[in-house]
């Protein structure tokens, strides 16, 4: 699987892909029992030398609280899974 980090919990499934460019984590969890995927996008902290004192506070803040950093995230039901898995087959590359 290269450079994606895959683990298991209870009943659901969970896959770390790092951009490329190291500037962000993809994290997709799937629940089996209501068969729907959240995908969020992370920020690797790399780039904590750029951000103010605050950003950074803010940014301690949420994994101490939260365990996970600002995200963009987007949920997607069985169907819509599908048709991701069915796009990206279809890109399949050689």
């Amino acid at each position: 699987m290269g450079c994606v980090t895959k683990y298991s919990k209870d009943k659901t499934t969970s896959v770390f892909v790092p951009c490329d460019c190291k500037g962000e984590i993809l994290y997709i969890e799937y629940d089996h029992e209501c068969q729907i995927a959240d995908l969020s996008i992370y920020s690797y902290p790399s780039y904590a030398r750029s951000l103010s004192l605050w950003q950074k506070l803010r940014y301690i803040w949420q994994v101490l609280v939260h365990s996970k950093p600002y995200s963009d995230q987007i949920v997607l039901t069985h169907a819509q899974l599908k048709d991701l898995r069915r796009f990206l087959v279809e890109i399949d590359i050689k």
